[in-house]
């Protein structure tokens, strides 16, 4: 609101947008065998108009259901509009059903810049024989 001498003479409206530095995708639906290592493989995509370094992408999810074995990566150098695919080593403990997927994507200060938060049904594959 914009006043003059204590009157409100116009009224502006601003909608707030988050925008992140890093964009995060699956760069393939995940599938897993329960007990043995899996990738899964997480497609970061810098969409800004300014140089990316020294990111960091953790990856959470609950360890009774899913184990990751490389709980943090490191991004390499992204320019604008380039892509990299990170690989996080993990381990399914549950029979299948919904897996609770958090990706965060950190700049060395802190700074929050990327951020996938979802729930999806994977597969868990029992095909293996001892």
């Amino acid at each position: 609101t914009i006043t003059y001498r204590g009157q409100p003479i116009s009224v502006r409206r601003l909608s707030v947008e988050t925008k992140f530095l890093l964009s995060t995708s699956f760069a393939e639906a995940p599938v897993f065998q329960e007990g043995l290592q899996t990738r899964v493989r997480l497609k970061v995509t810098n969409p800004s108009g300014v140089i990316v370094e020294g990111a960091r992408v953790a990856f959470l999810s609950r360890p009774e259901v899913l184990e990751v074995l490389d709980p943090e990566l490191e991004v390499p150098r992204l320019g604008p509009g380039e892509s990299a695919t990170l690989k996080f080593r993990v381990v399914a403990r549950a029979r299948g059903g919904v897996f609770p997927f958090v990706f965060s994507a950190t700049l060395p200060s802190g700074r929050r810049v990327g951020l996938l938060d979802q729930a999806r049904e994977v597969p868990v594959l029992n095909d293996y024989r001892l």
